[in-house]
């Protein structure tokens, strides 16, 4: 379904002809960079229960994080000191803002240049203190997406293939050296003190550890094999209780956290209480450390029989997007193109990057659909 929407993508927009480039204009990029420097403290005092604008406990707690991974991740829990609505109204520019700055960053001045390095690495550091590594491998993944759409469709000379591959490898070595230090920090500070089985904490028969191109790898190498591929499967595994357990509508508001989070504080229902994922508790899958596919977010709101259909549409806007972009550079449509190719990205783990961008989505993807999208 995947690929079929990508081809009805294609088709749709293949008469689409290059158009003079939409630049942004340096008054709205550093208007909305002016916005993101006033409020990112107060998205990240929010995610991380700490009292808002104090600086330094932030600071404290990112370094406290960084260095120690599994306490990182034990701190992540707490109450919010920050009213939701606060948090709602900043994160409709703050969750986007480094695709905003990555989608127009060759129109950047050197200097605005530096000021967003910096940003993106103290979110690195942000993402790392949270003991995940997820926040990390989706900035790296948005810089990747970012740098695709700036790829002409015609044939690539083998100087720039080169260089896209090069830089390719780099990104992906990054990846799993930031997930390699993030999972040995959380399993204790060593992968060789670990023995057994204890180093999976993943559920029940989540990986195979016995097999001859493991047994020639170090001890430490083998670990990190097992809990690469434990992330990259489990949620399939995971998938197969969907018929073990029973449908309960979520009312369009069970497929990720975000709304989720709406339902629960506006609605005054909780989708999550009775979602495949809190169902799954009862067969001792752990709905907090274990990964569940983005088919069974999906699937709390469209079934399971659905979500083909879903994932059809979603890769279909996405190469419309992404055709749109090329061809007039509109912003818009660059970032509705990496959001949901972010989604499929990550269609093996969860449906948590969604939920990550989604206070700005809800107002971007209408906006795209009906003022872009239905014209073409």
């Amino acid at each position: 379904m995947m690929k079929l929407g990508f081809q009805k993508g294609q088709n749709k927009t293949c008469y689409l002809e290059s158009q003079p480039s939409l630049q942004i204009t340096p008054k709205t990029f550093n208007i909305v960079l002016i916005f993101y420097l006033c409020t990112f403290t107060i998205r990240y005092a929010y995610m991380l229960y700490l009292p808002p604008l104090d600086f330094g406990v932030l600071i404290n707690r990112i370094a406290i994080g960084v260095a120690d991974p599994h306490m990182g991740r034990t701190f992540m829990h707490g109450g919010r000191t920050i009213p939701w609505t606060v948090y709602f109204i900043t994160s409709v520019i703050d969750s986007i803002f480094f695709i905003f700055a990555l989608i127009c960053w060759k129109q950047l001045k050197t200097i605005i240049k530096i000021l967003v390095a910096v940003l993106l690495v103290f979110e690195g550091f942000y993402s790392m203190g949270t003991g995940t590594n997820f926040g990390v491998i989706m900035l790296v993944s948005c810089a990747c997406l970012a740098i695709m759409m700036q790829i002409p469709n015609e044939t690539l000379s083998t100087a720039k293939i080169t260089r896209l591959s090069i830089l390719g490898i780099f990104a992906l070595l990054f990846v799993v050296s930031i997930f390699f230090y993030n999972m040995e920090g959380r399993s204790g500070g060593s992968f060789e003190e670990l023995k057994g089985g204890d180093y999976l904490a993943l559920g029940s028969s989540v990986t195979v550890d016995t097999n001859a191109f493991l047994d020639i790898l170090p001890y430490r190498f083998q670990i990190l094999l097992l809990y690469i591929f434990s992330y990259l499967t489990q949620g399939y595994m995971f998938l197969e209780n969907i018929y073990l357990l029973d449908f309960h509508w979520g009312g369009f508001f069970g497929n990720n956290p975000a709304l989720q989070s709406i339902a629960q504080d506006f609605l005054f229902f909780n989708p999550e209480l009775d979602s495949y994922q809190m169902q799954m508790e009862r067969l001792g899958v752990d709905s907090y450390v274990n990964w569940h596919s983005c088919y069974l977010w999906l699937a709390n709101d469209f079934t399971l029989l659905f979500v083909p259909l879903v994932i059809y549409y979603i890769a279909k806007f996405a190469s419309v997007a992404l055709r749109m972009y090329r061809t007039s550079h509109d912003l818009s449509s660059g970032i509705v193109f990496v959001v949901l190719a972010n989604m499929l990205l990550f269609l093996f783990a969860n449906n948590n990057y969604l939920s990550s961008v989604f206070y700005s989505f809800m107002f971007i993807f209408p906006y795209w659909y009906f003022k872009k999208y239905k014209q073409i």
